[in-house]
């Protein structure tokens, strides 16, 4: 897992992480608010799928950094060969990736506790 976060870059995966993590948090204090206070407002649903959106975004930036800075060796550099070039490619692409998987789990919590809360409305 640590060996993950340090491929992607230590930074930008740290932040995505946190995201997730304020996701998890959001979750459970909505879920502990509709089931254990019976209180169905919904506060905090837009919390979880704001965190969610910016860990994908949070990702294309920290690829896009990664990707200025290899742009810049491979200027400085005389030859580069084609594997070095799509193994940096296929490294970039971790950040953003990971950012879209929290994405995907937060959009599902905010729906399944959407959808409970307002049948609990009703």
């Amino acid at each position: 897992m640590f060996d993950f976060l340090r491929t992607g870059g230590i930074l930008g995966m740290t932040l995505i992480t946190i995201f997730a993590l304020i996701v998890l948090i959001l979750a459970v204090v909505v879920a502990y608010d509709v089931y254990a206070k019976k209180n169905y407002s919904g506060k905090g649903l837009a919390g979880i799928l704001f965190f969610g959106s910016l860990a994908p975004l949070m990702g294309i930036i920290w690829q896009m950094l990664g990707m200025m800075q290899a742009f810049k060796a491979i200027q400085e550099a005389a030859d580069i060969s084609l594997g070095i070039v799509m193994g940096g490619l296929k490294v970039s692409m971790l950040a953003p990736l990971y950012g879209f998987f929290v994405l995907l789990f937060s959009a599902l919590i905010w729906f399944v506790l959407r959808t409970i809360i307002k049948s609990k409305q009703s």
